[in-house]
């Protein structure tokens, strides 16, 4: 809960605690680091059935990753494989918290 991210991080304020989690959603936290000036995107580990479901998909899947203000810039691209579930889980963490994360930067 947020007093143990407090306790465990110093991190004051949690934006978002989701502390269950379900097959592709992984238990996570979002939080404002004040003295870092930075939004923590934080996410769990195996620690429940579900989770081990999603690690049990483990395909490898084609991953392409731009790190540029400019996505079509295709030089930029970091190209490999990926574990199949992690993919998937990020990828829909990624939609569910990219506003609030946004926001957040914004401000």
């Amino acid at each position: 809960d947020g007093e143990a991210i407090t306790e465990m991080t110093g991190i004051e304020e949690t934006l978002i605690e989701s502390w269950s989690s379900d097959v592709y959603r992984p238990a996570h936290f979002v939080a404002l680091d004040h003295a870092r000036k930075c939004v923590v995107v934080s996410i769990r580990g195996t620690m429940e059935l579900r989770d081990l479901l999603t690690d049990l998909v483990c395909e490898q899947a084609d991953f392409s990753s731009i790190y540029s203000d400019d996505v079509t810039d295709s030089e930029d691209a970091v190209n490999g494989k990926v574990h199949e579930g992690f993919l998937k889980s990020a990828s829909l963490l990624s939609e569910e918290l990219k506003e609030t994360v946004k926001t957040t930067l914004e401000n």
